[in-house]
């Protein structure tokens, strides 16, 4: 079965859709935000050495300790968007 291609429009360039207002947020939510997004993933995260890596050969991905990340930890996460970091 082929793979749908999706069509992805930049909202500023469709006619009618209000302008979105971003509201900012503590640090703590983001970093919660994103702790809640990776136990929600279903993901087999495992908390080890000091490299961050995805393995397809065990379908893991390697994370540091928490305590090494200090108030960024998921924000260096492989694929998760810098933080302005």
């Amino acid at each position: 079965m082929p793979h749908a291609t999706p069509t992805v429009f930049n909202a500023a360039q469709v006619d009618g859709i209000p302008a979105i207002v971003i509201q900012p947020r503590e640090s703590w939510e983001v970093c919660e935000a994103g702790e809640r997004i990776l136990q929600n993933s279903g993901a087999d995260i495992v908390h080890a050495g000091e490299r961050t890596c995805y393995n397809r050969g065990t379908d893991r991905i390697y994370l540091p300790a928490k305590e090494l990340f200090a108030d960024k930890y998921p924000a260096r996460a492989p694929g998760w968007p810098s933080a302005g970091t």
